[in-house]
């Protein structure tokens, strides 16, 4: 669904307007800057409003949920990999591994390891 506003709205709602619509973006969503506008501005100028008043692009601050998601599921050892996949839109569990490999530095199970140990208090 495209974002719309009114375009004499002034900047700082257009950014507001724009953050609100990123956050009920299903994750699994393939973002494109050019949705952004809906027709009633330029994506551009609406991006620049956006980093302007948020400090990152509208497909960072996207891409920034996603990560959080990523991480919030990984670290629960109940949520199946490939189901975190789906949830992120991948079709294939490789392209997954890859995503995650690309910003956590590690795959997807050696990341799950990761953030189950740091889970786990010290043994005495």
């Amino acid at each position: 669904m495209p974002l719309t506003f009114d375009s004499d709205d002034a900047p700082e709602r257009k950014a507001d307007a724009c953050r609100r619509w990123l956050d009920e973006l299903p994750l699994d969503t393939r973002f494109r800057q050019k949705e952004l506008a809906g027709g009633a501005a330029a994506p551009g100028a609406l991006a620049a409003f956006f980093r302007r008043f948020a400090g990152v692009s509208p497909k960072r601050y996207f891409d920034r949920r996603r990560v959080q998601f990523c991480r919030r599921q990984l670290a629960d050892p109940l949520v199946p990999i490939k189901t975190i996949a789906i949830d992120l839109g991948f079709r294939r569990l490789s392209d997954f591994s890859e995503w995650v490999n690309l910003r956590f530095g590690a795959p997807p199970r050696r990341l799950r390891e990761r953030l189950l140990a740091r889970k786990q208090p010290p043994a005495p």
